[in-house]
Formats: structure tokens, C-alpha cells, sequence
């Protein structure tokens, strides 16, 4: 009990000293476990973790000390430590003595190097022996991306692709959202024009190092038998997926036209294989069903299953359009069973015609066509209408008997231009006849008696039929002559029958001599002639008349003794009594031209020289002689009308006349009207040398003039000026009613100022007066400046020329704004001197620009170009938006920094210049600096990084259309940036062109290599690796040659040049090795793709058998060793013998083998052309 009360005073020491404890109150323990008496400070051991789980006594105290207060156990607390954190000094993560004040979160230690990419908890990836990640594999896998195939060794920067390779951003688990680029730039296929899936799995696999792939779902082309094929190039060739075409005839051409057994081409089989043939190989089975609907029924009817070979029927394979149906339907059988069938003929194409469908009882009736068969056409053969075939034989009769209608002469069936229709006149009865012509009206109408014998052609053709004459005389001449009454002959009657009779009758004739010549059965002369020629006295000319034959001289002069116009003549005779009655004579002014004037005085043969009939009433059938010699005025040059009843009467001696066109050679209007009559007034007897103008007839009257004075006044010539035509007075001339009015200054000008020559002409433009007013002004020059002469542009006519505008003054200084107000306040501006003016804002506002203070122009050196920064509204606003349109220093971390301009801007003589180093000095920013890849201590180079000022918003090159990978990453930014930061070009060419000019194997610019390097290269050091993806435009890789695609040197060695393009001239070495057959001793072609494909040697493609002759299958097979058996010329295997093999070789056994073989010859062409398959 004695020790009670130390221990007592001893605790109640401690409690104060725990109280007074700098670890904070959460700390509860006793001090010594720690700390011992000589200090504060820890001893070594004391972290010696093994002695924690050993209870020990306070050394203080001695009491004993629990396990948990012995000594501080960091294991104990809720961040154990283990690994690296077992040796940090306990200060680097305790910043304060208050231990419990760090956190136990990583981020509360350390920075966070992924910029919020990963988050905070670094123990995801890291543990705390190292930073080295072990568990990327699992990272991914728990992130929804697990790293498989080529994943897994891709790099990290590959994918998370950054400007820190400690930036992981998401960037998504789909293929698409890292291979877009791929995407977008594949060509072969074009994956976007053919709406490929951006789901890249659905065809390629993740365990491939390339974007190879059989994994194509190609249900678009279902790729079944045939087509199940895995080399994507034998259908995609030339490396393009995208056009490929999907019909047959595209990839299968060459079969098609190959094909020979049957022939497709010449048969003109369709080009869609589906029609005949399956996708299976081979070809087999095929079957041509539309032969039953295009051609003839092999699959149905009596046909159908009597062939098993097409060369059954198709004997000639080079051409289907040939057929035999007399191989199986042979003789005398055949004959027998079409005795009596009319036009029978024993060949196939008789066959096919008459038994369309193959049936033997449904046959052909050609009565049942449109061409039925009557008279003749009912017993000729077949053959002789359709030697040609029977499909599409024409119907039209030319198409037969052309040469039976070119051979006719009588007529002549082409020189008539008869029709080649024969039907139009024939029947079908034998020998041409019965025949009609039913269109003789197109070469003579039969009218009348002709009509009546139209079917009697021997009536009048006589069996000749190109000679008959077609006039009437030509056929009734002996009519003619024979005809007594009246004696045609001997009257000479004209030989046209028509003229007196018609078709229908010689009698009655309808000849009217009295009603249409002269009455001689009536009136006064019937029965006063015996013989027309009593009158007729010309009987070659019926026309001519004569009536002095019985009305004689002088009786006939006495009795017209006073008749005016009598003349003794037979044509006057009739023209004055066309009835022949003496007291019914002609009255001349009963007709369209009564007799007037002096017409009425002139012998009637003046104007009927020619006869009476026909006579002309027109005045220049008598008179032209009168028109073309009259010389005043001369008619003829002056136009006058040929009419003389336009001016003249009848009256003798052509007085009086008129002229009322007087107006289309000179208006006569007012006191000249009253004239019109009195031509002497005005032409005095002289009517070619009148003059039309006033001054030609008045000149006297102006003359004479006194008041005014015409002459001395100079006054014009033109009457009209000032005079009207109804009098001499009152004048009317108004200056101000011609083209130029007296304004302002021009009305006190004295008229001869302007009329100085006179008041013709008188030029109404400016300059004609005022020129010198023009050259001799200086202020403004108005020649020196190119102004207009035309004064009106500026000026008015008020006197002094003022006022004046200048309405072109924006030709020499557009007036806008605040100038365009003052615009005709010409002094603001020019100061009475318009020469000089300046034409910059500068030369006018100098003074604003030296006196303004805010900011003081002249100090800061501000261009004097007012325009940069004003516009011409007003001085203010200003439109120098310094922070929007440079740089921030209103805003941001440079608002407040500066004080003038010249901080920033140290050459005042160019503002475009800018420091940054004046006031970010270094070494200071150098040592910011450190790690910043490509920094670079310019002016220009902080512009482009910090572009607002902001030393956090720097610049990321990464998230521009350029981000900076593999050998970029490493560039100083002035090796690309040397012409500064802006408009630097992305393309690869900017930069190495040098490269690409410079590079010679292969040498980029012979061979028109992209400048695009990306197309090729990547942006690894070196340009290495490098791909060549378009090498199919200069060599397509196929087959074995696209597996080796990325082993250049597997065939270019190195040498990228001088690479051979063609088969041989890589191939020469298996070429000549080759033994099975030996090539070099076979003479095969050098074009391995003759025979060989580009996957591999084997298998070859040259198939013997079916294209040229089977010598694997059918008689040959096993029969030859040696190519050379055959082809004996080892140059030409064009070249075959059939003649030097087995049983071939004995030309007698042969020759006896093929007795009776039409056609037959020894010699292996013959061989090959009967025997195709060696059967």
C-alpha cells in the first residue's frame, strides 16, 4: 500500500504528459513505446518488427505493456505497410505529426501521372513493390476488352493514343472506335461503299497479325458447290472487291466461248449459265429445257427420251443451227410413209417444217398459214419456194418470182415500173393467165369504146405490148384516111381525133363550127359555101380565114364608106362582124375599152397590128415608146408608174395632167396645196432640175429681205427653221423648242456668240464651245484628272459654273459614312484646292491621329492606316478587338500584366512582331520547361503552345488534325514549325519531298509513286516497316504470290528497279528444271499462266481432253508416252500426226477400214475432223 500513492502520482504525470501529446488525440499510446528518456528521438531497433508480438516492460514505469502498447505496430492501423513502403521515411507520407492526418488512399501520396484516366486507386495496376503493371491482362479482361490474338502484343500507345504515354483515355470496346481509319481507307474492298459491318470480327480474326480473312459471310453470292472455293482471287481478281460482277458471263466468259462440245458461241447459246447449267462442278449435269420453247421439243412430246446426245441430232458441233433428222428417221422407211404427202422432200429441214413439234400426226398446213396454196403453188415441190429453210420464207411474190418479172419484155415489166406485186394483175393459175391490168388507167384511160374491149388487150396491142401507140391517130390512122365524109385528107383535117369526136362514137361528132368559131350552118353565110376551103384557103392553117375571097373590092370599100377605123383585111372583117350579119356589126365602146379622146380618130390595125383577139387595154402596150422618150420630166429615171391614165386622159397632145403621187417625190402641204394645179408655178416648163429645198425656190425671197436682214444676219438657209409653208409670216422659231433650250447663262448670250459659222449645224455639246473654259481649268485639272468635256456631268448652265457637283466622285474617292454627308461640301475637304487633296485617311486626319491621347497614337506608334481601326461611320466604336482577334490581355492571365504596348510589342514599326520573352525571362522558363518534348525558347513558339496565355491551357499537338507519333514524337518543333506555327501543311510531301525526290530504290518519281508517304509508310523512324498496298497497279499479287505479299525481298532481292513483271523472267530456273514434262525439250510456251495458276504449279490447268483432244480418257488413254508421239514438230504443237501411231500407221488397212466413207482422205487433219473425240 506504501507504493500506492507513486504509482498514483506517477499515472496522473503520465495523463498530463499525454495530454500535452503533438500526435493528437487519435494516438493513443504511451510514449516510451517509442521515445526513450535520452530524447526524443527513435531508436533503430525500435522498428525491429519481429519484437512486436514480444511483450515487454515501460521502461519508464516498469509496468508490464500489452502487445498493442508495447511498440507502434503499423500493421495494426488501417494501412499496413509492405513492400517499398516498409523503407520510406515516414516524413515523406506524415506530413504533420499528427499521423492520423494521411490518408491511407494512394492519391493522397501520389500524383496521379494518368490525368484522371484510370482513376485514383492506384492499387488496381500496381502493387507497392514496383509500378511495373502484371495484370494488364486481367485489367482489360474485367473492362469488358480482354487482350486477345494480336491484341495481346500490341503496344499500349497504339490504341491509347496520347500526347503522355501515361494517358489511358476510354476509347471504347468496339473494333470500329480504334479501326475506323482502317476502315475508311480500305480500298479492296471499299468496306464503306459496300456498307460493310464496323463490327471488324464479323470477318477477320483477332489472332491474325493482317487484316487477312476467310471469314466473309457472302450470303449476298451464295458461294455453293462449284463456288465454294477459298482463294477469294480466282472470282475478285485485279485485287478489287468492290465491282465484282455477279452474273455468269463475268468469270465464266472464257468457258462459254471455250466451250465446243456444243459450240455455245455459234449456237448462240444464251450467256446466263444458270439457264442450262447447276453450280456444280464440272459443269454436269446441264440441261437446255428452252430448247423445247426456242427451238423444237427434246424434253416433251414424241421426242422425248429417243436422244442421249445433242451430236446426235447436231452432227456439227461448230454449228447448232444445223440439225439432222434423217439419222434416225432413215430410208425407204421414211419415203414410204409420205408417199402421196404433196411437196414431200426427204431432208431434215423438210422435216422440221411440216413436223414442227416432232409429232407425226400433228403436221403442217401450209393452208392454215398466211400463205395458202392455190393453182400452180399446189404442185411445186417444197424446195423450190424454201431452198433457203423454212423459217421466215417471205410471202410476197418478188420474193420468188422476181426473175420471171425482170426477165418479161413484153411489156417490160421494169421499164413500165409495173408493181412487184404480181397478185395485182396475175391469179395463181399456171402460165401467167387469166391476166388483168387494173391500173391501165395510169399509162392510158380506157373511156368510152375503149372501156368495152379493157379485157381484149389483142384488140389493140396486137401481142405487142411495148410498141402500141397511145394516140388516137396511132391507132385510127386508117379511119382517117379512109373517111370521105368529109374527105379528112383532102381537107387536112388534124390527125387528133378528140378535136371533133369523142371516145364513145366516131358520129356524132361534136364539132361546133358555129358556136365556136363563126356560124356558117346559120345566120347570113349558111348556104353561101360549098368546101371549108371555100374560106380555109391555107389548109395547112385552119386559123387563117379569108373573107375578100367573096366580099370583094370596091363594093366592100363603098359600103363602110364612114365607119371609123374600117379597114379592108379578113381579120378586120371578122373582128366587126364576128356573126357575119351586116347589120349586127362590132361596137367598140360596148367592150372593157371604150374609145375616148383621141383614141377615137386612130385606125383600128395601130393597135391591132397583131389581130383582134387578145389585144392588150393597158396604156404601155401602145404607149411605152411615148413613156421611154419623154425627157421632161424623164419618166423612166424617176420612177414614174408605166399607167398613163395616173396623169394623162385621152385627150391628143397628153393635156392636160396630173400627178397626184406629187407627194412621193415632194409633199405639197399649205400655200403650196393651193398651187398643186399650176406646175409652171413651181417647175416653169423644167421638171428634172426643180430643186426640193426651200432656199432652191425662195432664195430670191430671202435675199430681198430687209427686216431683218437675212443675208447680212446669217440666217439660216432653212425656211422651216423659223417660216411655216402656209405663209411667210407670222415666224415661228423658238430656240426653246429645238434640241437645245436657253437655260441659266445661255439665255444673254448674244446668238453670234454660239453662231460665229453660222445657224446650220450649230454642235450643241458642251466642248464645242467651252473648251478652252475645259484645258484651262487647273483647280481641279480637269484634263490632267481625265474629266469628262461633257460640262452638264457637273455643271449647270448657271453663270460662273457654280453651283457643281461631281456625281463619278467614287471613280477617284469613294465617299461612304461620315463622308459621304459632307459629300457636297466640297471646301471640308479640299480647301479650294482639288489637285492636291490626298486621297489616305492619314493626308486628311494627321492632326486627329497626333492630338489623340487615349490611347496616345504617336507614343504607341499606331499605323496610320485609320482604316485598321476605325471606320469611316465615326471615330468611335473602334473595331480593335485585341483579345478576339490576337491574343487575350483584356482577359485571362495576362489582364493587369502590361502597361503600354511596347511591353508586348517592342518594335512599334511592325505590331505583328511580338515578345514574350521580355518579361518570361529565363533561366526561369527554361527550367518550367524541362520535359516538355520539342519546347523551344522563342517568342513564336510560346505564341503557338500558350495560345490564350494560359500556362495550363497549353497546346496538345495531339488533338490536332496532326498528332505527333513515332518518329514525330521526337522532332524540335522549329525542324517542321520553321516558317512559323500557322498554315504549317499536314501533308507528308512538305516536308519530305527530298526524301521522296532523293530515294532510288525504287526511285519513287519514275515509277509516279504517291507523295502521300502514310500510303506506304508509317510514321516509325526510318520509314521502316513499310507496306506497298497498291502494288497491284503495277503487279497484281494473286494466289501464292499475294502469301508472300509482305516478303518483298522473296522477289525483289533488294533491287525494287529492275524486278521482272512477267512470269518467265522470275520463274526461268523452274521453267528449265522441269522434267515431268520436260519444258525446255517440249518447246512448252514461256507463259506459265498458259498453263499454271498463281496459287501453285500443281494442280496445272491445261486440260487436254476437253479442249483440244481426249488422250487421259476415251481410245487413247494409255496409248502415248512421249508428247512427242503426237506432236512431232517439238516447235509448233499446233502440229499433230494421227498417221504414225498403231494401226493408224498402215495406210492400206486404213484405206480398206474406210471404204464407201464419203470425203474420205488419209492425212491427220481428216483424222481429227471425223474422229474429234478418237472414237
Amino acid at each position: 500500500m506504501r507504493r500506492l500513492p507513486p504509482i498514483i502520482g506517477l499515472l496522473g504525470l503520465v495523463a498530463s504528459l499525454c495530454a500535452q501529446s503533438p500526435h493528437g488525440p487519435s494516438l493513443k499510446m504511451d510514449c516510451a513505446a517509442c521515445h526513450k528518456t535520452t530524447g526524443w528521438d527513435i531508436p533503430a531497433d525500435s522498428w525491429d518488427f519481429d519484437k512486436l508480438n514480444s511483450p515487454r516492460r515501460s521502461e519508464m514505469t516498469g509496468a508490464l505493456l500489452s502487445k498493442d502498447t508495447f511498440h507502434f505496430n503499423h500493421y495494426k492501423t488501417e494501412f499496413p505497410l509492405s513492400g517499398r513502403h516498409k523503407t520510406v521515411d515516414c516524413r515523406a507520407c506524415h506530413a504533420s505529426l499528427v499521423f492520423s492526418e494521411a490518408g491511407a488512399e494512394c492519391i493522397s501520396c501520389h500524383t496521379d501521372m494518368h490525368s484522371q484516366t484510370v482513376g485514383t486507386d492506384c492499387a488496381r495496376c500496381h502493387n507497392s513493390e514496383n509500378w511495373l503493371v502484371n495484370n494488364i491482362t486481367e485489367l482489360h479482361q474485367s473492362n469488358g476488352f480482354p487482350l486477345l490474338g494480336a491484341h495481346a502484343a500490341a503496344n499500349c500507345s497504339e490504341c491509347h493514343v496520347s500526347e503522355s504515354a501515361l494517358r489511358f483515355e476510354r476509347i471504347g470496346n468496339d473494333c470500329i472506335n480504334c479501326h475506323a481509319a482502317d476502315y475508311a481507307s480500305t480500298s479492296s474492298p471499299n468496306h464503306r461503299e459496300a456498307g460493310f459491318s464496323t463490327n471488324c470480327i464479323d470477318c477477320h480474326d483477332m489472332n491474325g497479325f493482317d487484316w487477312s480473312t476467310d471469314q466473309v459471310v457472302h450470303d449476298f453470292f451464295p458461294l455453293t458447290k462449284g463456288h465454294d472455293i477459298q482463294d477469294c482471287a480466282r472470282c475478285h481478281t485485279g485485287g478489287s472487291y468492290s465491282n465484282t460482277p455477279n452474273a455468269c458471263f463475268a468469270c465464266h466468259q472464257a468457258d462459254y466461248e471455250g466451250a465446243l462440245s456444243p459450240n455455245h458461241q455459234s449456237a448462240g447459246f444464251p450467256t446466263d449459265c444458270a439457264t442450262c447449267h447447276t453450280t456444280d462442278p464440272g459443269w454436269m449435269p446441264a440441261q437446255y429445257t428452252q430448247h423445247d420453247t426456242d427451238h423444237f421439243p427434246i424434253y416433251s412430246g414424241a421426242h422425248n427420251g429417243a436422244w442421249n446426245q445433242c451430236a446426235e441430232c447436231h452432227a456439227n458441233e461448230s454449228d447448232y443451227g444445223e440439225f439432222t433428222c434423217t439419222t434416225c428417221h432413215a430410208n425407204p422407211e421414211t419415203d414410204n410413209q409420205h408417199a402421196d404427202v404433196g411437196g414431200y422432200s426427204y431432208n431434215s429441214p423438210a422435216c422440221l417444217a411440216c413436223h414442227p413439234d416432232g409429232s407425226a400426226t400433228n403436221t403442217f398446213d401450209h393452208n392454215t398459214t398466211q400463205f395458202p396454196l392455190t393453182g400452180a403453188h399446189t404442185t411445186v415441190e417444197c424446195l423450190a419456194c424454201h431452198a433457203n429453210g423454212y423459217q421466215g420464207t417471205p410471202t410476197e411474190c418478188a420474193a420468188c418470182h422476181a426473175t420471171d418479172f425482170n426477165q418479161t419484155a413484153n411489156p417490160s415489166h421494169t421499164t413500165l415500173g409495173f408493181s412487184t406485186d404480181c397478185a395485182t394483175c396475175h391469179t395463181t393459175a399456171p402460165d401467167w393467165m387469166p391476166a388483168t391490168f387494173a391500173n391501165h388507167n395510169d399509162y392510158y384511160p380506157l373511156n368510152g369504146a375503149h372501156a368495152v374491149i379493157a379485157n381484149d388487150c389483142a384488140a389493140c396491142h396486137n401481142g405487142d405490148y411495148n410498141n402500141t401507140p397511145n394516140t388516137c391517130f396511132g391507132c385510127h390512122n386508117t379511119d382517117y384516111n379512109q373517111t370521105t365524109n368529109p374527105n379528112h385528107q383532102s381537107a387536112q383535117f388534124p390527125t387528133d381525133c378528140a378535136s371533133c369526136h369523142n371516145e364513145s362514137g366516131w358520129t356524132p361528132t361534136n364539132f361546133d363550127h358555129d358556136g365556136q368559131y363563126f356560124p356558117i350552118y346559120s345566120g347570113a353565110h349558111n348556104g353561101e359555101w360549098d368546101q371549108c376551103v371555100d374560106c380555109h384557103t391555107n389548109p395547112s392553117n385552119y386559123a387563117e380565114v379569108s373573107c375578100t375571097n367573096c366580099h370583094v373590092n370596091p363594093e366592100t370599100d363603098n359600103q363602110h364608106n364612114g365607119v371609123g377605123g374600117y379597114l379592108y383585111n379578113s381579120n378586120a372583117c371578122l373582128a366587126c362582124h364576128p356573126t357575119g350579119s351586116a347589120d349586127n356589126p362590132f361596137d367598140h365602146n360596148s367592150t372593157q375599152f371604150p374609145l375616148t379622146g383621141a383614141h377615137i380618130s386612130v385606125d383600128c390595125i395601130e393597135c391591132h397590128a397583131n389581130g383582134y383577139q387578145g389585144t392588150p387595154t393597158i396604156c404601155a402596150a401602145c404607149h411605152m415608146t411615148d413613156f421611154e422618150q419623154t425627157q421632161n420630166p424623164n419618166h423612166g429615171e424617176i420612177g414614174i408608174m408605166t399607167d398613163c391614165v395616173l396623169c394623162h386622159t385621152t385627150e391628143p397632145g397628153w393635156m392636160p395632167a396630173s400627178m397626184v403621187n406629187h407627194s412621193d417625190y415632194y409633199v405639197l402641204q399649205g400655200a403650196h396645196a393651193a398651187i398643186a394645179n399650176d406646175c409652171a408655178a413651181c417647175h416653169n416648163g423644167d421638171y428634172n432640175n426643180t430643186p426640193n429645198t426651200c432656199f432652191g425656190c425662195h432664195n430670191a425671197d430671202y435675199n430681198q429681205t430687209t427686216d431683218p436682214n437675212h443675208a447680212t444676219g446669217q440666217f439660216p438657209t432653212d425656211c422651216t427653221v423659223c417660216h411655216n409653208e402656209n405663209a411667210w409670216s407670222p415666224s415661228t422659231f423658238d430656240h426653246n423648242a429645238t434640241e437645245f433650250p436657253l437655260t441659266g447663262a445661255h439665255t444673254t448670250v448674244d446668238c453670234i456668240e454660239c453662231h460665229a459659222n453660222g445657224y446650220e449645224n450649230t454642235p450643241t455639246a458642251c466642248a464645242s464651245c467651252h473648251t478652252a473654259d475645259f484645258t484651262q481649268t487647273v483647280n481641279p485639272n480637269h484634263q490632267a484628272l481625265g474629266f469628262s468635256t461633257n460640262c452638264a456631268a457637273c455643271h449647270t448652265t448657271a453663270p460662273e459654273w457654280m453651283p457643281a457637283t461631281m456625281a463619278n466622285h467614287n471613280d477617284f474617292y469613294i465617299l461612304q459614312g461620315a463622308h459621304a454627308a459632307i459629300a457636297n461640301d466640297c471646301a471640308a475637304c479640299h480647301n479650294g484646292d482639288y489637285n492636291n487633296t490626298p486621297t489616305t485617311c492619314f493626308g486628311c486626319h494627321v492632326d486627329d491621329y497626333n492630338q489623340t491621347t487615349n490611347p496616345n497614337h504617336q507614343a504607341a506608334q499606331f499605323p496610320t492606316d485609320c482604316a485598321s481601326c476605325h471606320m469611316e461611320t465615326n471615330w468611335d466604336a473602334t473595331t480593335f478587338d485585341h483579345d478576339g482577334q490576337y491574343f487575350p490581355i483584356y482577359s485571362g492571365a495576362h489582364n493587369g500584366e502590361w502597361s503600354q504596348c511596347t511591353d508586348c510589342h517592342s518594335n512599334p514599326s511592325n505590331y505583328a512582331e511580338v515578345s514574350c520573352t521580355n518579361c518570361h525571362t529565363n533561366p526561369e522558363t527554361n527550367n518550367q520547361h524541362i520535359g516538355v518534348t520539342g519546347y523551344v525558347y522563342n517568342n513564336s513558339a510560346c505564341l503557338a503552345c500558350h495560345p490564350t496565355g494560359d500556362a495550363t491551357n497549353i497546346f496538345n499537338h495531339n488533338l490536332t488534325m496532326f498528332p505527333l507519333t513515332g518518329a514525330h514524337t521526337t522532332v524540335e518543333c522549329i525542324a517542321c514549325h520553321a516558317n512559323g506555327y500557322q498554315g504549317t501543311p499536314t501533308d507528308c510531301a512538305a516536308c519530305h519531298t527530298t526524301d521522296f525526290n532523293q530515294t532510288a530504290n525504287p526511285n519513287h518519281q519514275a515509277l509516279g509513286f504517291s507523295t502521300n508517304c502514310a500510303a506506304c509508310h508509317t510514321t516509325a523512324p526510318d520509314w521502316m516497316p513499310a507496306t506497298f498496298a497498291n502494288h497491284n497497279d503495277y503487279y497484281v499479287l494473286q494466289g501464292a504470290h499475294a502469301a508472300i505479299a509482305n516478303d518483298c525481298a522473296a522477289c525483289h532481292n533488294g533491287n525494287y528497279n529492275n524486278t521482272p513483271s512477267t512470269c518467265f523472267g522470275c520463274h526461268a530456273a523452274d521453267y528449265n528444271q522441269a522434267t515431268n514434262p520436260n519444258h525446255q525439250s517440249a518447246g512448252f510456251p514461256t507463259d506459265c499462266a498458259a498453263c499454271h495458276s498463281q496459287n501453285a504449279w500443281d494442280p496445272s490447268t491445261f486440260n487436254h481432253d476437253s479442249q483440244y483432244f481426249p488422250i487421259y480418257s476415251g481410245k487413247h488413254k494409255n496409248k502415248w508416252d512421249q508428247c512427242s508421239e503426237c506432236h512431232t514438230a517439238p516447235d509448233n504443237f499446233m502440229i499433230f500426226s494421227c498417221t504414225d501411231c498403231h494401226e493408224h500407221s498402215n495406210q492400206n488397212k486404213v484405206n480398206n477400214d474406210h471404204q464407201g466413207v464419203q470425203g474420205y482422205s488419209y492425212n491427220s487433219m481428216a483424222c481429227y475432223s471425223c474422229h474429234p473425240h478418237g472414237n
